[in-house]
């Protein structure tokens, strides 16, 4: 490959931003590779900053997702407990399998998930 603006010199590396190749005469190092121009090397400068404002916003997202997931893993459990200890005190004469199967899932899906989340911390 050549150069974009000396046909008769090689190329060391092409441009981070628009893909052309650079001889060293042209190359604008970079820490993150080779640009060929001022506005290229603007673009890339905006690219790694949005990139940075990207993760930021990313762990913030992340970090509310992980809360409101635990709220429903306990929301789960509670609704489980609940669930089981109507299903067996209810009024009439035996107790209603539906309440308890269905307390049961909650109950055991709320801990699954607990255990889960308390293996990420």
């Amino acid at each position: 490959m050549h150069c974009f603006r000396h046909q008769d010199k090689e190329a060391i590396g092409t441009c981070k931003a628009c893909g052309k190749g650079v001889c060293p005469e042209c190359a604008i190092p970079m820490p993150l590779g080779l640009v060929c121009s001022k506005e290229c090397e603007t673009r890339i400068l905006e690219i790694a900053a949005t990139f940075k404002t990207s993760l930021a916003a990313s762990a913030k997202t992340r970090d509310k997702i992980r809360s409101t997931r635990l709220g429903l893993v306990i929301i789960a459990i509670i609704l489980g407990i609940g669930f089981l200890f109507f299903g067996f005190t209810s009024a009439s004469s035996s107790s209603r399998p539906g309440d308890v199967l269905v307390g049961g899932c909650f109950l055991v899906f709320g801990i699954f998930e607990l255990y889960k989340f308390s293996r990420k911390v």
